[in-house]
C-alpha cells in the first residue's frame, strides 16, 4: 500500500523502488512501453460523492498502517476508528479551507486518493509569517495493488497544480517520522524538511 498520513493540521507512501536499468534495449522499450499504456489508462478527476465507499475503505488502510508504526499508540487502531465520521470531518475541512481531493482511477476502479487545502491566513499567523498562500497535502494512499505505477507521483502532481491554481506559492505536507518510505517518497517528488515535531512521554 502506497500510503502517506499526515500529522499537521489533522491528525502517506510507500513505493516499491524503481527496478534497476537493464542491459537489453529492447526490453527496457518494452518497460517503456508498459509504463506509458498505464498512464494512459490511469486518469486522475475530482472526487465524486459516488466514491464515498471506497474513499472510507482507503482511509482505513491508510489508519491502519499509520497505527502499527505509531511505538507510543497513540493513533487509534482501525478497530476502535470511526471511519464515517473520520471522512465527514475530513471532506468537511477540505470545503472550509478551499481544499481539493482528488482521486486516481483506472477502468473505473479508484487506485488512491489525495487531499489537499489551503492554509487560513489567520491574524495569528501572520504575526510570524509573511503573507501568502501556502497549500497543504494532508493525506496521500494508493493501493497496494497498484503501487509502482507513479500513481502517487501523480496524484502529488495533480493537487500541486490545484494548489498553484488556487494562488499559493508553496506546498507543505507533513510525514509521521516512523513512516521513512513515505518521507523518501516526498523527497523524491521535490520536498526539502522544515519542521521537526518532537514528542515525551510523561
Amino acid at each position: 500500500m502506497e500510503i502517506v498520513k499526515n500529522t499537521v493540521p489533522w491528525t502517506e507512501g510507500s513505493r516499491r523502488p524503481r527496478d534497476r536499468p537493464v542491459t537489453s534495449m529492447s526490453t527496457r522499450a518494452v518497460i517503456s512501453r508498459r509504463t506509458l499504456v498505464a498512464h494512459m489508462d490511469m486518469r486522475i478527476r475530482p472526487y465524486e460523492p459516488d466514491d464515498r465507499n471506497e474513499l472510507e475503505r482507503l482511509v482505513a488502510t491508510l489508519q491502519e498502517h499509520v497505527a502499527s508504526l505509531d511505538p507510543q499508540g497513540i493513533y487509534r487502531p482501525k478497530a476502535t476508528f470511526d471511519v464515517a465520521r473520520y471522512a465527514d470531518f475530513f471532506l468537511a475541512k477540505v470545503r472550509e479551507r478551499e481544499g481539493t481531493v482528488l482521486v486516481a482511477e483506472k477502468n473505473g476502479v479508484i487506485l488512491g486518493y489525495v487531499a489537499g487545502t489551503v492554509v487560513p491566513e489567520t491574524p495569528e499567523y501572520l504575526l510570524d509569517h509573511q503573507p501568502g498562500k501556502e497549500g497543504y497535502v494532508n493525506e496521500l494512499i494508493v493501493d497496494t495493488a497498484h503501487r509502482g505505477k507513479r500513481g502517487g507521483s501523480r496524484l502529488m502532481s495533480a493537487m500541486e497544480g490545484a494548489l498553484r491554481a488556487k494562488g499559493c506559492a508553496f506546498v507543505r505536507v507533513g510525514c509521521f517520522v516512523p513512516n521513512r518510505s513515505a518521507h523518501d517518497f516526498y523527497r523524491r517528488c521535490g520536498y526539502t524538511d522544515r519542521h521537526i515535531e518532537l514528542l515525551k512521554r510523561l
